[in-house]
């Protein structure tokens, strides 16, 4: 399928939603100002449109609303009204003609509707309501005949998400998605006046948590994918209708999905550009291969692409009249999860094909020392040197740095956070070295004192890059986990896994942005002075940041389209996402720049296109957010110059280098053995001999 425009205006599209709309027959509902519908011709022409119902006419006062509507086989109106006095639902009928035939209200109160389906009408004239702990049934004459009260777990106390869909032939279905597992059970309602649930397993297979919309002869399936897919009532058969990302379309940025005929959907997505509306409404129509726009593919290969990443591809695929960017999904989870070991093996090998191999490869969850040494990734400086924004000069120093081996640039990310501590405790601030060492003597000092806070992955966290870099020889392949040192840093881990609930003298956490920033230091500062970030303590004294990056990408070597990977590149690093201030920092300066620029520049009061003063004469500034924690509240206002500084000056001294998977199965052989030493089980003399022995053998067999 293909996207076309709509002719018409659509009024009030940016506040539109599913439950807005109806199919059947030889029309299309849909709910507004009142109840229109238009002819399901060749085109949908919404200049064509036929007043079903003014709202005026369907309300008995201006105190209700109506919430949802839909329409039978015989063209009969139902929809459902609240009253919001008393906060009571009714449920309301009329002919095709627009008389009344009932009018039944409910007992229930209703505060709020949150489902987008809760009406359905089966093919007797039989009409289903859900409400949140139950499901009702009416009769043709507006009679209430059955109730079906909602297992403990289906109702909506309890978290679950339900819905009730009714299909134009009369089908009724109640789907519930329980909030605590990502899971979804699909029941038919059979028809009867007394309501109940008849489990479909097939059809609870197919669904498995997705978005279930109505279709005209069965039921349409959003799964997480990024696929919409139909179900078959007759044979419980699935099949493919479209990608989203074909059609240019982000998959969470899907808001209603209507069928208005075989080979057409009516689709209204969000825009995400709030200064052209909230939402566009687009006619998806089934077209022959050789009358769609031909543009050359640039696939990019992703164990989990992010919801950024995706965006920019649909946006880059609607501007970009030569390129396509496809993105392939290879799987899901994180950098050490055994669950992506087959991904990544289908990956690896994909990128050594020298026909079907990925233009661009989304780094973050994999091993880049691994893909970098292996060749696999074009040397990306070279592409810097051709012009435009993205160039050396753009980017942090260290950022480039840490991603280029041998004198090749692998990749680039998109976006960052890093790990630093925020000090306040003038003990540890008088520590003459930042030198791991120096810091565990001062901290020694004090035995009732926590060098870090509590973590169950603490020793790989926080003593990490120390332990890599202290008793590991990279280039000889040799280990010092035997010597004095390594034994007394355990026994120092130990003891402080005995001060459980002492407040740590170095406050480590990871900065995603000013704000959170400036939030932290007023927080650590609290009640003293001043707080002062740093980075971790070292073997040489110098500060460790440990960054965490996002959206990293790199060329393959094999790309058939390089030039439009590389256009790609450009454009998601510049403007793919929109950067917000609580939102990870940006790797292009010019963006890192407009953030920090912004967080520093203080916002005035304004009256009447006046900035208001103080008794002083000084112009008052307006605190940018208030945040409320235990009836306190606390006011943020732009951040100081100088703490702006500090932390550029942070982000300046990140080391970015990626941690490999060997420089892991150290670290993780470490906390292995340690772990047993800590809960006494091991003496520290057997416990820093296996871990000597064991490292040893690895970097032997790696190096």
């Amino acid at each position: 399928m293909c996207r076309r425009g709509v002719e018409g205006i659509f009024p009030e599209l940016d506040s539109m939603g599913q439950r807005n709309f109806a199919v059947n027959g030889d029309y299309l509902y849909y709910l507004t100002d009142g109840i229109y519908r238009i002819p399901l011709g060749e085109k949908l022409d919404f200049t064509r449109k036929e007043t079903v119902a003014q709202k005026s006419s369907l309300l008995e006062s201006a105190m209700e609303s109506i919430e949802y509507f839909t329409v039978d086989q015989d063209q009969n109106l139902y929809y459902i009204t609240l009253s919001h006095r008393d906060m009571i639902p009714t449920l309301h009928k009329r002919t095709a003609e627009g008389e009344e035939v009932y009018s039944s209200p409910m007992e229930e109160e209703m505060t709020t509707f949150s489902f987008d389906h809760i009406l359905a009408v089966d093919g007797t004239g039989g009409v289903y309501v859900l409400l949140p702990s139950s499901i009702l049934h009416y009769g043709p004459e507006g009679s209430l005949t059955g109730e079906l009260p909602l297992e403990e777990e289906m109702a909506e106390r309890s978290g679950a998400m339900n819905n009730l869909i009714g299909l134009p032939d009369g089908h009724v279905f109640f789907i519930t998605r329980s909030a605590l597992v990502v899971d979804s059970r699909a029941y038919e309602i059979p028809e009867g006046d007394r309501p109940r649930l008849q489990e479909s397993e097939s059809l609870s297979q197919a669904i498995r948590g997705s978005q279930v919309y109505p279709g005209l002869d069965g039921l349409l399936i959003q799964s997480g994918d990024g696929v919409l897919y139909r179900y078959s009532l007759a044979d419980g058969s699935v099949e493919t209708i479209l990608s989203w990302q074909d059609c240019d379309l982000h998959r969470n940025d899907i808001v209603a999905v209507i069928q208005a005929s075989e080979g057409r959907l009516l689709v209204v997505a969000r825009t995400g550009e709030i200064t052209e509306g909230f939402q566009e409404m687009l006619l998806l129509t089934q077209t022959p291969a050789d009358r769609v726009p031909r543009k050359e593919t640039v696939t990019l290969a992703s164990l989990s692409p992010s919801d950024d990443m995706e965006k920019a591809a649909v946006k880059f695929n609607r501007s970009n009249s030569w390129y396509h960017v496809t993105i392939e999904r290879y799987g899901a989870g994180n950098f050490y999860s055994d669950a992506n070991e087959g991904a990544r093996a289908r990956l690896d090998s994909a990128l050594i094909s020298k026909e079907n191999a990925p233009d661009l490869l989304d780094l973050s969850d994999l091993d880049v020392i691994k893909y970098a040494e292996a060749g696999a990734l074009e040397d990306l400086y070279p592409y810097m040197e051709q012009g435009g924004e993205i160039r050396r000069e753009n980017f942090l120093s260290n950022l480039l740095e840490g991603y280029t081996f041998d004198g090749k640039l692998a990749c680039i990310p998109k976006t960052f956070i890093f790990r630093g501590a925020y000090i306040t405790d003038e003990r540890i601030l008088e520590t003459a070295e930042w030198t791991m060492e120096s810091v565990l003597e001062t901290a020694g000092q004090y035995p009732d004192a926590r060098l870090f806070p509590e973590d169950a992955e603490g020793l790989q966290e926080y003593y990490g890059a120390y332990l890599l870099e202290k008793f590991v020889d990279w280039e000889s392949g040799e280990c010092r986990f035997d010597s004095e040192e390594f034994s007394r840093l355990l026994e120092r881990v130990k003891q402080e896994s005995a001060l459980a609930g002492q407040e740590p003298l170095l406050d480590v956490q990871f900065i995603v942005s000013y704000d959170d920033y400036q939030k932290a230091l007023m927080e650590a500062a609290e009640g003293r002075e001043k707080a002062v970030l740093r980075g971790l303590p070292s073997a040489d004294g110098t500060d460790t940041y440990t960054p965490r990056a996002w959206d990293i990408l790199g060329i393959s070597v094999n790309s058939r389209q390089k030039d439009g990977a590389w256009e790609f590149m450009q454009f998601y690093l510049q403007e793919g996402m929109q950067i917000g201030l609580s939102y990870r920092f940006p790797t292009l300066l010019s963006l890192l720049d407009e953030v920090q620029a912004y967080s520093v520049t203080p916002q005035y009061e304004i009256y009447d296109g006046k900035v208001l003063t103080d008794s002083d004469g000084r112009p008052r500034e307006k605190p940018r957010y208030t945040v409320t924690s235990n009836g306190i509240e606390t006011k943020f206002y732009a951040l100081g110059q100088e703490e702006a500084e500090s932390l550029r000056s942070a982000l300046e001294q990140i080391d970015f280098r990626p941690r490999g998977t060997l420089e892991q199965s150290v670290l993780s052989i470490v906390e292995e053995e340690a772990d047993l030493f800590i809960k006494g089980q091991k003496t520290v003399e057997e416990t820093t001999g296996v871990i000597q022995n064991r490292v040893r053998i690895l970097l032997q067999e790696n190096l």
